[in-house]
């Protein structure tokens, strides 16, 4: 009812989901990221596994900072909650692609909230060649990489909100030369407060000032 026609052959595939394209009935090009059967109950167990290590470690290895082994696990838990729920990265593309909105040289796809669940995600499709194809000497790669930088600056001191997993297979270059965003898994929010830390310890580094770095 929704599709004309579903790829069997996955174009993208990692631990949690597979990605395939597809066409909607309409005739709209789309992506559709599907999650894999049973990942929830295998993950269950590498967590029960996790945390009975953790408690074995707890008050026997000393971590640096404030975490405990446990404390640890418990964050790495709540982390998978939020890449498990689907809903929760479809929000995270929708704010993503909102605070760039008057950008035109950055690309986030649209995702389609009607037709996507917990489990499945469907979204605009992004044609273009992903940045871990290329290398240092492909054409136009100085400029993307002074836009991802710019973006990525943008994200953290002026939205407060960021892309948290900004590898090579996550980011394109489409053929006009706009940077392109996908996969919103992992995201991060930072408050006002924090981004004043930030931005305090950046000037610090930039002029080389150990002495408010440390405060």
């Amino acid at each position: 009812e929704v599709f004309q026609h579903i790829e069997p052959t996955p174009v993208a595939s990692a631990s949690i989901a597979q990605v395939h394209l597809a066409t909607l009935a309409d005739g709209r090009e789309v992506a559709v990221k599907v999650q894999r059967p049973g990942v929830r109950d295998t993950l269950r167990s590498d967590l029960h596994i996790l945390y009975t290590l953790a408690h074995l470690a707890e008050g026997r290895i000393e971590v640096p900072g404030v975490y405990t082994p446990v404390a640890i696990v418990r964050e790495f838990e709540r982390s998978l909650a939020d890449e498990l729920d689907f809903l929760e990265e479809a929000s995270n593309a929708a704010r993503f692609r909102a605070q760039f909105a008057s950008d035109d040289r950055i690309v986030v796809p649209e995702v389609f909230e009607e037709l996507s669940t917990g489990r499945v995600l469907v979204m605009e499709r992004i044609e273009g060649e992903p940045l871990s194809r290329m290398s240092a000497d492909s054409e136009g790669v100085d400029a993307l990489m002074d836009l991802l930088i710019a973006s990525s600056f943008a994200s953290v001191f002026d939205h407060g909100f960021f892309h948290g997993d900004p590898h090579p297979g996550n980011l394109f270059r489409t053929a006009d030369g706009r940077l392109a965003y996908l996969d919103f898994g992992l995201c991060g929010t930072l408050t006002p407060d924090m981004r004043d830390v930030l931005i305090s310890a950046f000037t610090a580094l930039v002029f080389q000032d150990a002495e408010s770095l440390a405060l």
